[in-house]
């Protein structure tokens, strides 16, 4: 009977211990890390001429109306980037639609050429071989593929005159060409 007892009183002592560990409690606390953001930055290129101001498409910049030779038009577009992340740079690249043949871009030299008010006209090249520069010379990828745009919210003024060639014969009448100026922003340096 003292072995009944015994083993009475250490399983009252088992469930006892088990009841008191289930119930035992100890102090505990959490916290959160809320509205944790990452968020990358921008360039965003505006444009800005004589009529139209931090535009992302502008028309009209360059041009002339009712030429002959010995004319000059200038004309003066202005780089900006507004975003929040300085760019490295912009290139321009330039597409004719010439109705004219022979070519009048060929017969519309550049005179004038410059970038933040320092002449880039060294920088294209007479690709066409007709020894002076002219808009079909930009427009086969000569020079502006590397204008500094590094400072945020400035306007860099691309200013460009262009003269209708003294010594263009009269096949020239009546001809048109249209230039189009795709500029694109570049955050790091060309490669």
């Amino acid at each position: 009977m003292n072995t009944r007892i015994l083993l009475s009183v250490l399983i009252i002592v088992a469930v006892v211990a088990g009841v008191s560990a289930v119930t035992f409690a100890f102090f505990s606390d959490s916290g959160t890390s809320t509205d944790n953001v990452f968020e990358s930055g921008t360039i965003i290129l505006k444009l800005s001429d004589n009529d139209q101001f931090d535009q992302d498409t502008v028309a009209a910049t360059f041009g002339g109306t009712n030429m002959v030779p010995g004319d000059t038009a200038t004309g003066t577009l202005n780089l900006k980037n507004t975003g929040t992340h300085v760019a490295n740079h912009a290139e321009v690249a330039v597409v004719d639609t010439d109705t004219t043949t022979p070519a009048l871009d060929k017969e519309l030299e550049l005179t004038t050429l410059t970038y933040g008010g320092v002449d880039i006209l060294s920088q294209v090249t007479d690709l066409n071989s007709n020894t002076w520069k002219d808009l079909d010379d930009l427009e086969a990828g000569s020079g502006l593929d590397n204008l500094a745009l590094t400072d945020l919210n400035t306007d860099h003024a691309l200013v460009m005159t262009v003269t209708f060639r003294s010594d263009a014969g009269n096949d020239y009448q009546g001809g048109s060409v249209t230039s189009l100026w795709t500029i694109t922003l570049n955050q790091v340096a060309s490669q």
